[in-house]
């Protein structure tokens, strides 16, 4: 069992620990618990990595859209003819 699900088993009732302990054994015999702990820390590693490289100066600033009704209203009405 690892040192996480040893403190979540710590503060459950008897009930819960079998029930917590029945699950990751299965989980574990098919092969499941591995690979959802493998996308946990590869989902967990790219917010990481993403947030880093696309911090707040790779980022666009969110259009406003006031500002942009107030630009339609700039422009000249064509005229016919």
């Amino acid at each position: 069992m690892a040192p996480s699900s040893a403190a979540q088993a710590a503060s459950m009732g008897a009930q819960e620990e079998e029930l917590f302990h029945a699950v990751e054994e299965q989980l574990e015999e098919k092969g499941l618990l591995a690979t959802i702990r493998a996308q946990l820390r590869a989902a967990v590693f790219e917010a990481i990595v993403g947030r880093a490289a696309s911090g707040p100066a790779a980022r666009a600033p969110p259009r406003n859209a006031r500002a942009r009704r107030s630009r339609r209203r700039r422009r000249p009405a064509r005229r016919a003819g």
